[in-house]
């Protein structure tokens, strides 16, 4: 497992706390099995660019921020984003309104 995967791996684990998600919840969003994404978070697995723009489709994730650690989490802090079935309002860094 390579240093690259623990990092974009605590990344996406950082983003689906911060969504306030479960690994199952998460997986039905972006159509991963939950396995596959928890080994992802851990590092185990690497993730494919498909489902790192699913995650920049689905939550409006910075990419640049989730490769490379630049800029924000979230590209607009004021955005609205899916999840699942609700609609949740990204406000500031850590902090939402469902």
């Amino acid at each position: 497992m390579s240093n690259l995967n623990k990092i974009i791996g605590n990344r996406l684990k950082k983003i689906r706390e911060c969504l306030d998600l479960n690994i199952s919840e998460l997986s039905n969003v972006v159509e991963e099995s939950p396995d596959v994404i928890e080994k992802i978070e851990k590092g185990e697995k690497s993730c494919s660019l498909e489902l790192l723009k699913k995650y920049g489709e689905c939550f409006n994730v910075n990419l640049n921020w989730l490769i490379r650690g630049v800029g924000r989490m979230f590209l607009d802090c004021q955005s609205m984003v899916a999840v699942g079935n609700n609609i949740v309002q990204v406000k500031g860094k850590n902090n939402l309104i469902f």
